[in-house]
């Protein structure tokens, strides 16, 4: 039986447009074996075999929801979101790429420093914004002379509700 939450990711990354699609592809292609297998976490949220990839589908999901208020709210704000709903979900794909490694060789580095080696060795770039967004996906209130932007604070908005949904709920 096929796992319904494979399903629905690889219909994810093809529904992308380019060029996330192809970057998103790439990453799958290198790393998706152990993607699919991986907990999310090995104490937290979704830390079972397959976790990763149920909390990231759990995060697309949270972001189509939000995207549509968000949107609504900030055309009342006269603000502008600078950024699109595909842009989110690119990122939100990749965000939590580099626990493949974070939980699996020593010594410990964090999952955000091993994401900058995996898209390296995968030969993807990304704009300042997107890198800015992985980077601040835990909230970057803390990080010195690096303020949130929109996608950062919403990328970092969909994960800690995927997270602590999941959590509750598994």
């Amino acid at each position: 039986m096929e796992d319904p939450t494979i399903h629905e990711f690889l219909h994810i990354i093809a529904s992308l447009p380019e060029p996330y699609k192809t970057k998103v592809q790439t990453m799958w292609d290198i790393f998706g074996d152990d993607f699919q297998i991986m907990p999310a976490s090995n104490r937290f949220h979704s830390n079972f075999p397959g976790g990763l990839l149920v909390h990231t589908v759990w995060t697309i999901r949270i972001a189509k929801f939000m995207y549509k208020r968000f949107k609504a709210m900030d055309s009342d704000l006269g603000q502008g979101l600078d950024f699109k709903l595909d842009e989110a979900i690119f990122i939100l794909v990749l965000h939590d790429f580099g626990k493949i490694y974070e939980q699996t060789i020593t010594p410990y580095r964090d999952h955000v420093t091993w994401i900058g080696e995996m898209l390296n060795k995968a030969k993807i770039g990304l704009t300042e914004k997107q890198a800015h967004a992985i980077l601040h996906h835990h909230g970057g209130y803390g990080v010195k002379g690096s303020p949130p932007t929109k996608l950062s604070t919403f990328v970092h908005t969909c994960d800690n509700w995927a997270s602590m949904f999941l959590e509750t709920v598994v």
